[in-house]
């Protein structure tokens, strides 16, 4: 088979959308993602060149707004960039090697406007307001050394991985799914009516957990109970929590409060003073439940695992995990309710994989997620006694 750069191919996957772009443009934007992918291969300080690429200039990104609370007035809503002006640079492999260690994936990106002669060139550094969407931007991305994604409001449009295009991988936990279902199962009082995307519930904030071990590149494991832990489970964690509830009263405070702004927001008289008010302690409330989401979710990279029960109460963290050396039926799931399998050999991997499938063997209505240090995440249930897992791209927003 002949591999392409992602440039060659970036006509190819225009074309079967039947679309033709301006030469000129399309030139413009062949470089942008071939001087990417490049980067991605150098490295710098020992590390590779990974950066988050926003095209369409700094100004225009300063003005960029959240775009996941709805139909409320523009003005309302945050900011989803802080855009820091640099003098203009020529877009580059080396350039972006040296801004690279000064960038966090995800979090940060290199800002691309038009210099003087027409040509890219960057003209800002901007770090995304963790709060908000990525404000409807486009997005170039190398998640890894050769692997290029194209985003548009940080959903996936295409990725370029080993020469060939990978097709969106769609994130089980959130998406219409039976991971998304058995979630909700588990967490019945963390349920949320999906108005307005304004608080939280269970499986944005398990995603959330997801990326930050993710992020902090140690690999690690959460595992969802659908009972209270027996006391042998117990026995067999390192570090028990004496606040379970931590986790669910800051996820529960989040959607009241923004029950409460939307109950106001949309009332025949709202009090303009007091509906922005509780939208501000709704989008408080909202960060604060993240916030500790992402704590609690570090303790998932210490050995062994998190674990977790309904309503997501945290039980405590270095939980060993009892793992059967006889498991063998193992499948991997193309689509989102689990109907495309294909068998998995469990010895390709490590003990973490055998853990996640001997748990959700044991517990046939739980859920594992395991995070591994160089491969995707993925998603673990005993799906009509077969353990099938899904694989787990990053949050839109990484």
């Amino acid at each position: 088979m002949h591999l392409k750069y992602p440039g060659e191919l970036l006509r190819e996957w225009l074309q079967k959308r039947s679309i033709t772009p301006d030469e000129e443009e399309f030139g413009d934007f062949r470089h942008i993602i071939d001087t990417v992918f490049f980067a991605s291969l150098a490295t710098e300080e020992g590390d590779p060149v990974l950066v988050d690429v926003v095209i369409g200039g700094a100004k225009e990104l300063s003005l960029r707004r959240d775009t996941d609370l709805g139909p409320e007035e523009a003005e309302d809503r945050e900011l989803a960039w802080t855009v820091m002006p640099i003098s203009p640079r020529t877009f580059s492999v080396s350039e972006l090697a040296k801004l690279a260690p000064g960038l966090k994936a995800g979090r940060s990106a290199v800002v691309l406007g038009s210099a003087s002669n027409g040509q890219p060139c960057i003209e800002a550094v901007a770090v995304r307001n963790p709060r908000t969407s990525v404000g409807g931007v486009f997005m170039v991305a190398a998640t890894g050394p050769g692997v290029i994604r194209l985003s548009q409001d940080g959903e996936e449009l295409v990725t370029f991985e080993r020469g060939v295009l990978r097709n969106p991988v769609r994130n089980v936990i959130l998406a219409n799914s039976v991971i998304r279902t058995a979630i909700d199962g588990l967490c019945p009082r963390l349920r949320t009516k999906k108005i307005l995307g304004s608080s939280p519930d269970a499986p944005r904030v398990l995603a959330e957990m997801v990326d930050e071990i993710r992020r902090a590149g140690r690999g690690g494991m959460i595992l969802l109970l659908d009972r209270d832990p027996s006391r042998e489970e117990c026995e067999r964690t390192k570090y028990l929590f004496e606040d379970k509830e931590v986790l669910f009263r800051a996820v529960s405070s989040s959607a009241r409060k923004s029950d409460a702004w939307l109950a106001q927001a949309f009332s025949h008289d709202p009090e303009d003073s007091t509906s922005e008010l509780m939208y501000r302690e709704a989008q408080n409330a909202r960060a604060d439940a993240l916030y500790v989401a992402r704590h609690i979710a570090r303790l998932g990279s210490t050995d062994n695992a998190l674990l977790l029960g309904r309503d997501l109460f945290v039980y405590g963290a270095g939980f060993a995990v009892p793992t059967d050396d006889e498991l063998k039926d193992v499948y991997i799931a193309s689509d989102p309710n689990g109907v495309a399998l294909e068998p998995y050999d469990l010895s390709r991997n490590g003990s973490r994989h055998r853990a996640a499938a001997s748990f959700v063997n044991a517990n046939k209505t739980s859920l594992a997620i395991l995070i591994s240090e160089d491969g995707p995440a993925k998603a673990w249930i005993n799906a009509s006694d077969r353990i099938t897992f899904w694989d787990l791209p990053p949050l839109r927003s990484h």
